[in-house]
């Protein structure tokens, strides 16, 4: 099955398709020997750099810099379909938390990720610092 029959039935069933990147790194030697914990270290920049504050939106291309210049080694992220097919990426299967309308005012109504296009994406909402 090819990538798009794959994306297009997962689609079709009503599921929507989440990517989370963890890395785990597990080590044999006792938990004791601390600087070998601390050389083994990787820091994960969840969903990018966003602290809560208006700096940038979580998941954000920004997120993403301030992660880099910050020190992070990777990030964390969530993916999900659009209506049209296109992969975003987006925690939340709603754009409620995340997402303001065109004009600057919070969504009365759930709109679901699913549901909307990448066309609809871009001209009808702007990303909110969360």
């Amino acid at each position: 099955m090819n990538g798009l029959c794959f994306y297009k039935l997962l689609k079709t069933a009503g599921l929507a398709i989440t990517f989370s990147f963890f890395i785990i790194t597990c080590d044999s030697q006792k938990i004791s020997d601390a600087d070998s914990l601390v050389e083994n270290r990787l820091f994960i920049a969840h969903r990018g750099v966003n602290m809560r504050s208006t700096i940038a939106g979580e998941n954000s291309i920004e997120s993403v810099r301030l992660a880099k210049r910050a020190g992070f080694q990777c990030i964390e992220t969530d993916a999900r379909l659009t209506a049209d097919s296109v992969l975003v990426v987006m925690h939340d299967n709603t754009l409620n938390r995340t997402c303001l309308t065109i004009d600057g005012s919070e969504l009365t109504d759930k709109v679901f990720v699913a549901e909307v296009t990448m066309a609809d994406l871009k001209s009808n909402y702007i990303l909110k610092a969360t």
